[in-house]
């Protein structure tokens, strides 16, 4: 099914939610007010994770800008940081 709205603005996507266009997944932090709210209703609970996935796409690893690399180890152990507390 094609997306009938699509956007990288998680503010464009709360603001899609609450004008009624559609569903989506949220953060808690930013789903959770809402709810208690009652401005949003919290949908498939059992299908929720923990987790949140984090995707970095890059074209190639043969030749990578030296500031690419460093930003992605950075995050990379961030989230492993993270994840040990």
């Amino acid at each position: 099914m094609p997306a009938q709205f699509e956007t990288n603005d998680v503010d464009a996507e709360v603001s899609a939610v609450l004008a009624g266009i559609g569903i989506d997944q949220l953060p808690s932090d930013l789903a959770a007010p809402l709810v208690e709210q009652g401005r949003l209703v919290r949908l498939l609970a059992r299908h929720t994770t923990e987790r949140f996935g984090l995707y970095v796409h890059y074209p190639q690893r043969a030749h990578l800008p030296p500031r690419s690399r460093l930003f992605i180890d950075f995050v990379v152990q961030r989230l492993q940081a993270r994840e040990r507390s």
